[in-house]
């Protein structure tokens, strides 16, 4: 902040509307509920492809990774995506790109990008991909674009917060119903 000479609210941390961006969040949250289930059931019945969860199911197992997931996870990615890099390369291509609407596409872009590269697993000396998934990668890069999206329209980084929080939450939830209905076959 101090070599751009820019405050924290240059960086998102301001809230000056609220209402729309939470109706906007919401039901972004609902449409992507009911994509989750059909995209889901789809896969595992036409596929055959066993449901698991990532972890042993247990209360203190899922309360665990569910607080984890809507208090953390969301915060600390959209500081780092969003308000850290959105508003550095804004800084820094303001003038190399001078159109707003050419350059937030490009800002939106490129911590899209980033925002993927972190949720696949590497190796650095030999660089090797030891962990990737396709549909946590398009789900990402949907979610990537919305976030950055909200990140810009609004110049907060609350609502891009508050959005994966609450999609994070929806994912988790979602993923254990599905995961006791086509264990327990309900």
């Amino acid at each position: 902040m101090k070599v751009f000479n820019h405050s924290l609210t240059n960086f998102g941390f301001v809230v000056t509307e609220y209402k729309k961006p939470l109706k906007i969040i919401l039901s972004f949250a609902i449409v992507w509920f009911i994509l989750q289930i059909i995209i889901t059931v789809f896969v595992v019945v036409y596929f055959e492809i066993p449901f698991n969860l990532n972890y042993p199911l247990s209360i203190f197992n899922f309360l665990t990774y569910f607080s984890f997931q809507i208090l953390l996870t969301g915060t600390s990615e959209e500081l780092m995506y969003r308000a850290l890099t959105i508003t550095m390369l804004g800084i820094i291509w303001k003038n190399i790109i001078p159109k707003d609407k050419i350059r937030n596409l490009c800002l939106i872009a490129v911590s899209t990008l980033i925002f993927m590269f972190d949720h696949i697993n590497f190796t650095f000396p030999s660089f090797q991909i030891t962990y990737i998934n396709y549909w946590q990668q398009i789900t990402v890069l949907i979610f990537g674009l919305f976030y950055g999206w909200l990140f810009i329209k609004y110049k907060s980084v609350y609502f891009p917060m508050l959005a994966h929080n609450v999609l994070n939450g929806v994912i988790t939830i979602l993923t254990l119903i599905l995961y006791l209905i086509f264990r327990y076959n309900l």
